[in-house]
This record gives C-alpha cells, structure tokens and sequence, in this order.
C-alpha cells in the first residue's frame, strides 16, 4: 500500500483569469498532462502562468505549470480548471514545449529537466490524492479507470476538443518510469508535514506565538457547514488567528461556536482577530479606515489590531495587525474601477505604514497579516519589514521595535485548499520572540 504523502504546495500565482466552482479530490479522476506551445526554458512556468492569470481571453486554465527550473500553481487543486473538457475531478499540469520539432528534443537538458521535475510532481499528486501510477487511453477513460493520461487520450475519449498534446513524440514510458520513481522517493522521505514542532515558549527567556491568516470566502458565500469545517481546521493552527471575509451575523455566530476559548475581536469588521484566552492578555486593540468603499467595487477596508502580552511572561507586549485589501489593483487586472483599485491599493499600504510606524516609534514590535489580493514580496511597511511567508495573495510579516521584543526564528507553513472549501489557503508562522536584553545574550 503506497504511503500517503500531503499535496505539493509550489509558488501561487493565481488565481487564473477562468476557472471553475469547487470538485471533489477524493477520488481524483485523472492527472492530465498538457503542453504550452511555448519554448522549454527557465521562467516559461511564470510566463504561463501569468498568460493564464492576466492574458488569456477565451476559457482556458491549468492547475500547474512546469518548466525546467520552477513549477508553479495557477488553479488550487480544490477548483475546476478549464484544461481537457469534461474538468470536474481532474488536475490539468502543463509542460513548456514548443510542440514542433524532432521528438529527440524531448532528451535535451532542458527538457530532460522538467520532465524530471514534472514527474515528482505528478507523483505527489497521485499519491495525495490515491490516483494510480498508471497510463491510461482514451478506451481506459471511457470504462472509467482513474490514472494518469494526456490531453490527446481526453480528446479521443470525449470529442468536446481537438488538442492532441503532448504529442505522438511524447516519451510516456520513459515519463512513467520517472514518476514511479519518483513515488518511491517520495514514501521513503516524505515531504515535512503541514504543522512542525511550535517554538518553546520558555527557550531564551522567550516566548511563541502562533500566527494565522485565513481569508473564509463569501463572495460567494460558502455553505453553513463549509464555514465551520474551515475555521474547525484553521483553528488547530495558532493561538493568534486574523480572519478576512467574516463579516455578517452568521459568520460571527459560526466564529463563536465552533472556536471557542479564544477571545473574538473587530467582530464589526470583516477582519476580526481570535485570540487564545488561556495564552495571552489583551491589552487594548482597535482599528483604522484604510479608504473609503465605492458602490458595487468594493467596501471600505480597515487594519484591525491587538496589544497582547503571553500569560505570566515578562517579554515585552508587541501588536498584531490584520487586513485585507482591495481586490482589482494586482489580482485579476480589468475589472471595472481599476484606476480607482490601484489608487485605494496604494492609499491602504500607505495608511498601513502610518500605523506600523506608529507603534514602532513606541518601541512596539508589529507583527500582522492578511490578504493582500498581491502575490509575491512588496514594499514593506518599516525598515527593516520581514516577510514571515509570502503565498498567493495571504502573507505573514514582521517589524521589529527599536528596544521592543525581537524575532529571533519564525517556522512557515501553509493548511492548503485541498482541505479547506475556502479558496484561500491558511499560512502559518510559529514565531519565538524575546526580550531585547535577552536578544542580545543569546547574540553573544
């Protein structure tokens, strides 16, 4: 029996411009393998992906994309892409390839490169989500056999296209024998689990906290019960959780029940904060209007915070702040007010620096989160700004106070949408704090 092994969670740059609701990933279909019509070399992925995302006008999508150094996610797993009609439970990976030449090309560095790098990540696919290592045909695919097949095999069973890729050239046999190798490498080092041993709140003279971001969607709204299963599973996560999209009564009703022990902050806004009881004091906390709304765009969006100090430690109180920004200014580029996206962007990352500035000039370390609808590191909000984690639009940072608590090591992770309905994944960091004199003991 093959070992089960979590999902691979590569760089986000999604979410594609098209793609469809949620589909079932127990059981998964089938993996499809696709190709790109683009040249096999590094940074093709990203420009794919960002074909997909800002660029493409009729619906098409792929989940992955790989080239010869880097795989990326466009579509989470959870989600319908448009790759090989019929999509519902299936994965579309997409290999860069020019799709002419001698099928010889398909041994070349580069080449050679991605398909090993593809092969793992069908592998951990597969085994993820309990799909045989195994080639199937069109004939297969009509009887219903699950396994791994290309987007020609899709065409002959179905007829709703006429793509052929990857190819009459495309080596299977040599490709299945990488990712059955790949599988086995796989079981004998699987990949780290989702949640690693929290820092030791006692080492150093320290203490930890575990930070959580977890945007609940609701446009649209998920289900009663969806809601609650994702916060059930976010809540194992962290002692500090910075929610988004928790906004109406129902929502806050659902927040109350179903994680309880925690104190529930901002509850008027759509960014309240949990906190564990047991683990930390609230000191004060509040919240400040970022930019105004603009009807049918967007609600006005605010930084809601929190002055906590851990239970029975002398280490210095430090903020935590959580946000979410407006959607339209670098995610999904087009839609209507877009000028007015990008300026009220802007105008949210400026009131954001007012206000970390604010307590660092206090001698208050910040810590914060949120969803910034932008993937990828920008500008901070202080010198000295560390990014904890950045994935997809959900990031985790830091800002040290001169003469505040001081952030000595931080674990990262991310609770992927496999698990979750939402379309967000949670990011987590486990950060060790310690006390500035302390910091400089253990720097010695």
């Amino acid at each position: 029996m093959s070992t089960k092994v979590p999902p691979p969670a590569p760089p986000y740059l999604g979410p594609a411009k098209f793609h469809g609701g949620p589909q079932a990933l127990h059981p998964l279909k089938r993996i499809v393998m696709h190709c790109t019509v683009s040249p096999c070399a590094p940074g093709g992925a990203r420009a794919n992906a960002n074909y997909f995302v800002h660029t493409v006008t009729t619906p098409s999508s792929a989940h992955y994309v790989v080239d010869p150094g880097e795989t990326v996610q466009v579509v989470y797993d959870h989600q319908i892409a448009y790759h090989a009609p019929p999509n519902t439970d299936t994965l579309g990976v997409e290999l860069c390839d020019p799709q002419t030449g001698s099928p010889a090309r398909w041994g070349d560095t580069n080449h050679h490169a991605m398909l090993l790098r593809a092969a793992k990540l069908v592998a951990q696919l597969a085994l993820a989500y309990d799909v045989p290592i195994r080639k199937v045909g069109s004939l297969q695919l009509r009887l219903g056999l699950r396994g791994i097949c290309g987007h020609v095999d899709v065409t002959n069973a179905w007829h709703q296209t006429t793509h052929t890729d990857p190819g009459d050239g495309f080596p299977w046999d040599a490709f299945m024998a990488m990712v059955n190798q790949a599988a086995k490498d796989l079981q004998v080092t699987p990949p780290p689990p989702i949640k690693p041993v929290p820092p030791d709140p006692h080492k150093a003279g320290g203490t930890g906290v575990r930070l959580v971001t977890s945007n609940i969607k609701n446009l649209p709204d998920l289900s009663r019960e969806h809601v609650r299963h994702d916060m059930a599973l976010v809540r194992k996560l962290g002692g500090v959780i910075l929610w988004q999209e928790i906004a109406e009564a129902d929502d806050v009703a659902d927040l109350r029940a179903t994680v309880p022990g925690y104190t529930h902050l901002h509850t008027d806004t759509e960014c309240p904060i949990s906190v564990w009881t047991k683990g930390w004091k609230v000191l004060d906390y509040g919240k400040v209007t970022l930019h105004p709304g603009k009807e049918h765009v967007s609600p006005h969006r605010v930084a809601t915070w929190v002055r906590l100090q851990r239970n029975g430690s002398t280490v210095p109180p430090f903020v935590v702040v959580n946000t979410h920004w407006v959607s339209g200014a670098y995610s999904n580029p087009g839609q209507e007010a877009e000028a007015w996206r990008l300026a009220m962007w802007a105008q949210a990352h400026a009131g954001m620096c007012t206000l970390v500035q604010g307590f660092l000039a206090k001698g208050i370390t910040v810590l914060g989160g949120g969803d910034f609808n932008r993937t990828g590191a920008f500008p901070g909000f202080a010198p000295g700004h560390r990014w904890l984690i950045n994935g997809g639009y959900d990031h985790l940072w830091a800002c040290e106070a001169k003469g505040g608590v001081q952030v000595e090591a931080a674990a990262t992770g991310t609770l992927g949408t496999d698990k979750l309905f939402t379309d967000h994944a949670a990011r987590w960091a486990h950060v060790h704090l310690v006390a500035p004199a302390k910091a400089k003991e253990v720097a010695a």
